[in-house]
């Protein structure tokens, strides 16, 4: 795969991470499985990007649901801790795809990697 592409492609698996949080919340990981399956085939650099992008936003969505039903039972907001749950993956993932664009082996900081 050519370079160009390449970086477009790790650089939309970040850009549609956050997309995905703006637009659903939850939905960060959607994006970069798509670029996963689509092209982590083809390149190893776009592969690279895709899994770290995708294991950020699939921790944050199992904190972000573990803060949800924890805060049910242990707040008198229970809608608060969630919504401020969301707050953290926009600001890393802003943070991600800035340094990603930069350097081709990016790893968010606070991402379990359930896919290697």
């Amino acid at each position: 795969m050519h370079p160009a592409r390449e970086r477009a492609w790790a650089r939309f698996a970040h850009w549609g991470g956050l997309f995905g949080v703006l637009v659903g919340a939850l939905l960060g990981w959607v994006a970069p499985l798509i670029v996963l399956v689509v092209a982590g085939r083809r390149s190893a650099v776009v592969r690279g990007h895709a899994v770290a992008a995708l294991n950020f936003y699939l921790t944050w969505l199992l904190l972000t649901g573990l803060a949800a039903v924890a805060s049910v039972y242990t707040t008198k907001e229970p809608e608060l801790v969630p919504f401020v749950m969301i707050w953290i993956p926009l600001i890393i993932g802003c943070c991600g795809v800035i340094l990603s664009a930069q350097d081709d082996g990016y790893r968010y900081p606070t991402a379990i990697r359930f896919i290697r």
